[in-house]
């Protein structure tokens, strides 16, 4: 998957005007496309955005293929070709560094899911949804599978072509972690799944989005269709133990000590 910087050069249009600029930084299956669906129509929010396009870039940009300047160009041209008011993606954690820097008076909502409820789901994803190439390389780069290789008790997991416990746990760390120290704290607003519908006001307050923008239904969007049980069939203790290793500091970071029960 080859990355060719000129379908990414500057259009002379001239930008159309935004009502808002919000970005949701959430990793996959913690709400983003919630997020979007608060505000569409009638803003112009998206989730997930070009899929094809931005993962062929992020692939790039992980190989080396690209450096920073042409980055910000590729961020730049993206923006004036979308122009959205809120866009919610798990891919902007990977363009996290030229947002932030880009564009001043951007707004980030990051939505949080506790480690073990964020596996269930994006397991589910997996086994119920064909992917495209492009997103199993998207997958190989966040989850890195030769490098966290499967262990004993994860045989439920290795059988069904899944990553690793190690790799999916690790994954959800860095990626909280990332937006953490990226964006500075007065432009970013931690928001739990299940307290997006709830919150949805104060959500376009942080964004500077008119309140009358908010939709009126604001149910949980995406769900998971099937469940299919695989946690279920992992040795319960190899589970606990990779959970506490990967995650256990940073759920301490974001959730407080009584959901401890509902993370481990």
């Amino acid at each position: 998957m080859q990355f060719q910087s000129p379908r990414y050069t500057l259009s002379a249009t001239p930008p159309a005007e935004r009502l808002a600029q919000c970005y949701g930084v959430g990793i996959a299956k913690s709400g983003t496309h919630s997020i979007a669906e608060l505000f569409r129509p009638p803003l112009r929010s998206m989730h997930e955005p070009e899929p094809a396009r931005t993962i062929t870039f992020i692939l790039a940009r992980a190989n080396g293929e690209i450096g920073d300047e042409e980055a910000k160009r590729y961020v730049l041209a993206r923006d004036r070709r979308l122009r959205l008011d809120v866009e919610a993606s798990h891919f902007n954690v990977f363009l996290l560094r030229e947002l932030v820097a880009l564009f001043p008076a951007a707004r980030f909502v990051l939505t949080l899911r506790e480690p073990r409820s964020w596996l269930d789901s994006i397991i589910n994803q997996q086994l119920a949804h064909y992917s495209e190439a492009h997103w199993v390389k998207l997958r190989d780069l966040r989850f890195q599978p030769q490098r966290f290789p499967h262990r004993s008790g994860e045989e439920a997991l290795r059988q069904r072509g899944l990553y690793s416990l190690d790799g999916y746990l690790r994954y959800w760390t860095w990626h909280q972690q990332t937006v953490l120290d990226t964006v500075p704290s007065d432009r970013l607003l931690l928001v739990p799944t299940h307290e997006i519908g709830a919150r949805a006001e104060a959500i376009a307050a942080f964004g500077a989005i008119p309140e009358r923008f908010v939709r009126a239904n604001r149910a949980p969007s995406y769900a998971a269709m099937k469940k299919f049980g695989v946690l279920d069939e992992l040795d319960p203790q190899r589970l606990q133990d990779a959970i506490e290793t990967h995650c256990r500091a940073m759920v301490d970071k974001l959730f407080p000590r009584q959901a401890e029960s509902e993370v481990g």
